[in-house]
């Protein structure tokens, strides 16, 4: 009988700057993920795949600025984008497309799961401004209908000409 295998650790966390303030972060358990930074608060764009992951993305965000996590963006609901929310900050705001809320209702069974449920959903199109006055940084939120998933969020900055686009590609 063979050992059963054991799958390697993941990559170390590593935070590269794509354009202004937009950020991705690599490595950890689960997706690629990403983060804006504005003069006031810091949105991350998906929760990575488990608890200690997203603990080590927020401790590489406070690398890069003070501010704090005050939402995150979901873009669909698949394990390794969403499971991770469990390790921040209860009471932050949490946005998804209206199916995804869903599919994590029913996916979630946990106490603290349940609590990191998204506070805000949409169905077509959100725009968030990140920050304040001239320094904001506008983000639209776009769904083009069933790919993926159902509840696919293109993450789209305009001014920068940067969007994450989660497992569509």
């Amino acid at each position: 009988q063979q050992p059963p295998t054991q799958r390697p650790a993941p990559p170390p966390i590593s935070v590269q700057n794509i354009k202004g303030n937009i950020f991705q972060v690599k490595g950890g358990a689960g997706a690629n993920t990403g983060f804006v930074v504005s003069d006031k608060e810091v949105v991350v764009i998906d929760a990575k795949m488990t608890e200690e992951s997203a603990k080590q993305m927020l401790s590489e965000i406070r690398k890069v600025t003070p501010n704090q996590v005050t939402t995150i963006v979901l873009t669909h609901s698949d394990g390794d984008h969403v499971n991770g929310l469990i390790g921040f900050p209860a009471g932050l705001d949490i946005v998804s497309h209206d199916n995804t809320r869903d599919h994590m209702v029913k996916a979630f069974t946990s106490e603290e799961q349940l609590a990191h449920l998204p506070t805000i959903t949409f169905s077509e199109r959100l725009s968030l401004h990140v920050g304040s006055g001239k320094k904001s940084t506008r983000v639209d939120l776009l769904h083009f209908g069933p790919a993926h998933t159902n509840g696919d969020v293109v993450v789209f900055f305009p001014e920068e000409r940067v969007a994450f686009i989660g497992d569509l590609m």
